[in-house]
């Protein structure tokens, strides 16, 4: 007997109705695969998982590969600084890199803060005021203004003509 390399080892394989072949499976077979999951949506809720890298410069954390669409944050060991390296979802769009100074505050400072935040609104004008006010020194100005225009006019017609020897 020769060897027939399209020949089927598992033998003889008639195909169904559809013409496709159907492979001579137990019937049991079906039976013994455990089920699949079905395929669940993405958990919104979930916690974001940031991670910080340790780096010892700002190059070293611009140099860091970062996967498209995906965020990096580095810590510098050496510097009080904290960087960001967030690349787009095409690998052709380039990276955007951010730079954070770290900032010790103080308690103390941060109560001065909140002493300052309580101010007495009697000594500053409302808006209808201001406004009031600005039209005031509006007019005041077009005054000045006019009256300024009609001196010079006053005086040009006062002066006298020098072509035609005083006369107007």
């Amino acid at each position: 007997m020769t060897f027939n390399p399209y020949a089927n080892p598992y033998g003889y394989l008639p195909p169904n109705y559809q013409g496709n072949v159907t492979p001579n499976i137990p019937q049991n077979y079906q039976n013994n695969i455990p089920p699949q999951p079905a395929p669940s949506a993405p958990n919104v809720n979930a916690p974001l998982q940031i991670s910080c890298v340790v780096v010892q410069s700002e190059q070293e954390a611009k140099s860091y590969p970062v996967a498209p669409g995906n965020n990096v944050i580095f810590k510098n060991e050496t510097d009080p600084f904290m960087y960001s390296k967030t690349m787009g979802n095409s690998p052709l769009d380039p990276p955007v890199f951010e730079k954070y100074r770290l900032v010790k505050e103080d308690e103390t400072e941060s109560k001065t803060v909140e002493k300052t935040e309580k101010i007495d609104l009697a000594d500053y004008a409302r808006r209808s005021e201001l406004s009031d006010y600005a039209k005031r020194s509006d007019v005041d100005k077009l005054n000045e203004q006019i009256e300024r225009l009609k001196r010079e006019v006053y005086a040009l017609r006062n002066k006298p003509d020098q072509k035609s020897g005083g006369q107007l």
